[in-house]
């Protein structure tokens, strides 16, 4: 089994919008290793791509991500691929945690280890076809990434250990709704002083400037996001704010203890969450 892991956006601004209806963004790249699927590849002498997953919504064919990668890869590599993939999935579908992008990630890594047929600049290419998230999964280190999101720069300097929760109130948002319902709302939060904060391990600066410019829409959509991310505030998160297209909400807690106990808090009242 690979492990495919989630990633939460600390800080995510719409810089403009291309003829082609993409957005462009400037967003910080966070990996969450706690949170994360498993994959399973197995080459096989059945003719194609064989997808197998338990999770509702998880699609078996060939729009699923992990299909498309090894589909690309073969052809890039001019060589022929029948395997089984197996997915476990951990991550929340649709829930901006990347977790479509982490696994078409995975299975190129996978890939590459196995045949290593092509150069990492053919696979960054592959990558960037696949989704604006993908590259940054090929190494998952905290990273700004700008332009649709594919052009991704790493940090120069270790992070701190962020005490992280993550809220998923079960329901999907795609990313498409999420950039044409937003709406840009001013903010002292930058991501200048959020990097500051995260070089110096200043939690409350760090809290002040997490940002979304994609929130505005979710929370006048969703009523329960916003209830949500009050509970998370006044018991025991800094800050909570939505990642990437939402749903998920991550909850930035100034140490474990505080976190483990919102855990508990929010399993207790909130049941039917998806506490991670």
């Amino acid at each position: 089994m690979y492990k495919s892991i989630a990633k939460i956006n600390l800080f995510l601004e719409v810089t403009g919008k291309l003829d082609n209806g993409y957005h462009t963004i400037e967003t910080l790249f966070y990996p969450l290793n706690n949170i994360a699927d498993k994959i399973e590849y197995i080459e096989t002498e059945n003719e194609g791509i064989q997808l197998f997953s338990k999770s509702e919504g998880f699609p078996l064919d060939k729009t699923n991500l992990c299909w498309q990668a090894v589909n690309e890869y073969a052809k890039c590599a001019d060589i022929s691929l029948n395997c089984n993939i197996t997915v476990e999935k951990n991550i929340p579908i649709a829930a901006g945690l990347g977790g479509g992008s982490s696994n078409a990630a995975t299975i190129l890594n996978i890939l590459q280890k196995k045949y290593n047929r092509i150069s990492y600049s053919k696979l960054l290419e592959i990558a960037k076809k696949l989704g604006a998230d993908v590259p940054f999964f090929l190494n998952p280190q905290p990273a700004i990434a700008n332009g649709i999101g594919e052009g991704v720069s790493k940090i120069d300097f270790s992070f701190p250990k962020l005490h992280i929760l993550c809220i998923n109130p079960k329901f999907p948002v795609s990313a498409a709704w999420g950039y044409k319902n937003y709406t840009k709302i001013a903010t002292c939060a930058t991501l200048d002083n959020l990097l500051l904060g995260l070089k110096n391990n200043d939690i409350a600066q760090i809290a002040k400037n997490i940002h979304n410019d994609l929130e505005s829409g979710l929370l006048r959509k969703f009523p329960v996001i916003q209830m949500l991310k009050d509970f998370a505030e006044k018991n025991g998160a800094m800050r909570a704010i939505i990642s990437g297209s939402g749903p998920t909400i991550f909850a930035i807690c100034a140490t474990e203890s505080k976190k483990e106990d919102l855990e508990i808090v929010l399993k207790n009242k909130y049941n039917h969450l998806i506490v991670l």
